[in-house]
């Protein structure tokens, strides 16, 4: 299980690396991503009141565990910010849900 989800990053990381024209537009929907999913931090930070700091922890901890478990090389810049992207519009779709 851990080697198919590891050879999935992998892959992932090498599509991202070897499309060089589209690397600007990749990181810029990333980018558009991130910061949609931290307003709906934000947002349910102000409707729910309660464990959206603590949920933010569990989900900083947890990118935290995905880069040790599976990132390799310390160069891959894109693909870090990728998985902080994924791993804080789940936290933001479970803060508005919790």
């Amino acid at each position: 299980m851990f080697n198919f989800i590891q050879t999935s990053f992998e892959n992932l990381n090498k599509w991202i690396n070897s499309s060089t024209g589209n690397y600007n537009m990749i990181l810029m929907i990333l980018l558009f991503l991130f910061f949609v999913s931290t307003l709906l931090f934000a947002y349910a930070a102000v409707r729910k009141k309660t464990n959206v700091i603590q949920l933010l922890f569990i989900t900083l901890f947890a990118s935290l565990v995905i880069d040790t478990l599976f990132l390799k090389d310390p160069e891959m810049h894109l693909f870090i910010l990728f998985k902080y992207v994924i791993v804080f519009i789940i936290g933001a779709i479970l803060a508005l849900i919790i």
